[in-house]
């Protein structure tokens, strides 16, 4: 065979540089160009390699040959006039390996044949030949750099050979035309997105070989329909199957202990999942967005379900959380429209942000007792959901969680909650009653708005703090207890609750806030204690039938001229003591009449409070022998032990 380039240039070339050290020449063969690698010289000169060159602008079918023979030339002596004697050797090796972007780009290679000699492809080799359509790989391949036939558009069919044992990262990448992979039992990894967005792909067999996964290894292969995982493999890794969207059926043997996030997500074709005991880790959003899941089996040793893991998988009826899960994560099955039935083992302790959201088939839950925590929007928008029942457990209830859940009949809240938190059951508007333990302590805003179902509400003394709104628009709330510990009543506390009867305002209270009452057109009467110091604008405005308001401090509050609309209609009862302050003080003045307060017998003291002080009072008179009857309370004639107790029995009645 001829060398390319000029013989006398070689010649020379080789006489001078090459005759005493190894090299490589660049030579055609067949349209192909390769690199002769030799070592040696003159006599002693051999062929050790060949590796083929750059040839991007190769057009047709590429047979790489097998070995390639060099014509070397070298200075083998003197003649008698001291002119150099040139002699010329056939060097021949075999052909080893295909260069580092080889064939890049070349959009005119129709088809490749590699050679049995050829033991490596380098990177990218044959990357972007858009119109290659066959490919034969020799059976010594025994590595392929990574993205080697990324975006081949049109090759439709590869056996990899048993010589290899990875197939690297990017391998087929793109290669949208692909229907047929054979991956023999040598190979042990499969890189990432080794045959991602392989479109055509109907089936791959993972052999039992295979240990290890890349994230994405099959990511949007859209016509891929089965699977078969080889019973050697850890773990399936991120985004491994992530948009198969035919995706039907995929086996997941009892090697997997991990499967990671998103991995299977987006498989709309897939109806049903089962997985195997050994899987201890599921990852976030693992099977987001399987539309047409139906059934779905997980193993006893997940410790945990990942956010979003089930997210959007609204053909799914029932789940069953085994005891070995410790954690639901957000959004785990939102939008699971179908989702009838959950079972949630007695080891999970947290329910995380909208886990459930609107799964509409639910109709009950009962919350383990292991469970501590109930995050925001838990069981948000399930509006069919009408039993709950809590573990004994749980802390924390966080906002929204039974939000917009209309079926929802009673709630039994148990001791062990502190918190209830913002919009809880706001528009629960089926609820009739609530059961609040005496454990809690604070109720955020909107926590029980437009509960219109619910007739009565006992807040317990354990409550220190409530939010805004928290009974706003319950249309059907008659009577209300707060509890003393509270300091102030919120801004629209009950505002519209219209069939409001009766309210207690405990002692606690010091201040009325803005709206708090406004809109109770049933309320006819109320009860300031002497604690009250502030009622704010609006507090019960429109309060149209409100005719007696009972004032027991001597100092009027503070109040808006706004505080009440109908002046003209209600009657001010104030301490005797107090009718002329009052009536110079704005807005109390307005009232339509002013009248001294009704002093109970058993008011000795006549501080409009019956306590330990009253008792004082009647054991003080009877003391001093004095001629006071304000301690006959009996009005038997005489102040005495039977005055005493009788103080006594009211205030324990209270």
């Amino acid at each position: 065979m001829k060398m390319t380039k000029n013989l006398m240039t070689l010649m020379m070339a080789l006489a001078i540089a090459l005759q005493a050290s190894a090299g490589y020449e660049a030579l055609t063969y067949n349209g192909i160009n390769y690199e002769f690698y030799f070592s040696g010289s003159g006599d002693n000169a051999v062929g050790d390699s060949v590796k083929v060159g750059q040839n991007r602008d190769f057009s047709g079918v590429a047979n790489i040959a097998s070995s390639v023979t060099c014509e070397y030339t070298y200075v083998s002596g003197q003649d008698a006039q001291g002119n150099p004697i040139y002699k010329t050797r056939n060097l021949n090796a075999p052909v080893t390996a295909i260069n580092k972007n080889a064939f890049k780009y070349s959009n005119n290679l129709t088809s490749v044949i590699i050679p049995n000699t050829v033991i490596e492809i380098g990177e990218y080799a044959f990357v972007g030949c858009q119109n290659m359509t066959s490919l034969s790989i020799g059976n010594s391949v025994d590595t392929i750099g990574q993205g080697a036939f990324n975006g081949c558009l049109s090759l439709r069919s590869v056996t990899i050979p048993n010589s290899l044992k990875s197939i690297p990262k990017n391998c087929f990448y793109n290669c949208y035309n692909l229907t047929s992979v054979a991956i023999p039992n040598s190979i042990t990894k499969i890189g990432a997105r080794a045959f991602s967005s392989c479109r055509n792909l109907p089936t791959v067999t993972i052999p039992n070989s295979v240990t290890a996964m890349g994230d994405s290894a099959f990511y949007q292969c859209t016509g891929l329909v089965n699977v078969m995982i080889g019973n050697s493999a850890t773990s399936i890794p991120r985004s491994c199957f992530y948009g198969c969207t035919s995706l039907a059926s995929v086996n997941i043997p009892n090697s997997v202990t991990a499967i990671g996030d998103k991995a299977f997500s987006n498989c709309s074709s897939l109806t049903s999942i089962i997985i195997p005991n050994s899987v201890t880790t599921l990852g976030r959003y693992v099977f987001n967005e399987c539309s047409n899941l139906t059934s779905a089996t997980i193993g006893n040793s997940v410790t945990a379900i990942g956010e979003n893991a089930f997210y959007d998988c609204r053909k799914l009826t029932s789940i069953v959380i085994p005891n070995s899960v410790s954690s639901i994560g957000d959004k785990a099955f939102y939008r699971c429209f179908d989702l009838a039935s959950v079972t949630l083992g007695n080891s999970v302790t947290s329910i995380g942000e909208h886990a459930f959201y609107y799964c509409q088939g639910l109709k009950s839950v009962t919350i383990p007792d292991a469970v501590i925590t109930i995050a925001d929007g838990a069981f948000y928008e399930c509006e069919n959901i009408e039993h709950v029942t809590f573990g004994n457990s749980v802390t924390t209830i966080g906002n929204s969680v039974f939000l917009n859940c209309i079926s929802l009949k009673n709630i039994v809240i148990p001791n062990s909650v502190i918190t209830i938190g913002r919009d809880a059951f706001f528009n629960c508007n089926s609820m009739t009653s609530v059961a609040i333990g005496n454990a809690v302590t604070s109720i955020g805003s909107s926590a029980f708005s437009g509960c219109n179902s619910l007739m009565s509400m006992v807040i317990p003394n354990s409550v220190t703090e409530m939010g805004n709104s928290v009974f706003n628009e319950c249309s059907n709330l008659r009577s209300v207890s707060i509890s003393n510990s509270l300091t102030s009543i919120p801004s629209n506390c009950f505002e519209n609750c219209i069939r409001l009867e009766s309210v207690d305002i405990p002692n606690s209270v010091e201040a009325i806030w803005f709206y708090a009452f406004s809109g109770c057109r049933n309320l006819s009467s109320v009860t300031f204690p002497k604690s009250v110091r502030q009622i704010s604008g609006y507090a019960f405005y429109d309060c149209s039938s409100l005719t007696d308001v009972t004032c027991l401090a001597t100092t009027p509050p503070m109040a808006w001229e706004e505080s009440f609309d109908n002046y003209d209609m209600v009657t001010l009862h104030v301490p005797a003591s107090s009718i002329e302050q009052y009536k110079t003080t704005t807005p109390w003045k307005e009232f339509y009449s002013i009248l001294p307060i009704d002093i109970q017998p058993e008011d000795v003291n006549g501080d409009n409070e019956i306590n330990i002080a009253d008792i004082n009072a009647v054991i003080n008179i009877i003391l001093t022998d004095s001629a006071s009857l304000s301690g006959d309370v009996n009005r038997d004639g005489e102040v005495n032990i039977a005055d005493v107790n009788k103080v006594i029995v009211t205030i324990l009645s209270r």
